[in-house]
């Protein structure tokens, strides 16, 4: 069963991404006919349909997963809870990034303060980490 919708979030994982990049290249396509001002219009119009995406701390998917994740114990914050989803379905510290608009500095040391919650040393243990609690 578990096997069963870890598939599934990763097929819906690569679709997202393929749409993902599908769009990029399209809105790179457009970028010689913008001016500057135009351009810095169609990021943020970008970064605001992304940030509203099925991977949003508000959507359904990371709700439902987070409590698939045995967390509550080490009292984590729902940013931290995010995270700790997204490095569950394999997302790597840039793609989350693009995903929820923090920076990499922030994500690495959000990790990094997870890490320490739980008494883990690194990303990797962590990653394994949440795998044990998903099955």
């Amino acid at each position: 069963m578990n096997e069963d919708i870890s598939n599934i979030e990763n097929q819906e994982h690569v679709e997202f991404w393929e749409k993902y990049n599908v769009i990029i290249s399209e809105i790179k396509k457009l970028n010689p006919y913008l001016n500057n001002s135009g351009k810095k219009k169609l990021t943020n119009i970008f970064d605001k349909a992304f940030s509203l995406n099925l991977y949003s701390p508000q959507s359904s998917l990371i709700i439902e997963k987070a409590s698939f994740l045995n967390l509550k114990k080490y009292k984590l914050t729902n940013t931290e809870l995010y995270i700790c989803v997204l490095i569950s379905l394999n997302f790597s510290n840039i793609e989350i990034v693009h995903l929820s608009n923090f920076s990499a500095n922030y994500i690495r040391v959000t990790i990094h303060r997870i890490c320490k919650k739980i008494n883990i040393e690194n990303r990797k243990e962590l990653e394994n980490f949440l795998k044990l609690e998903n099955e």
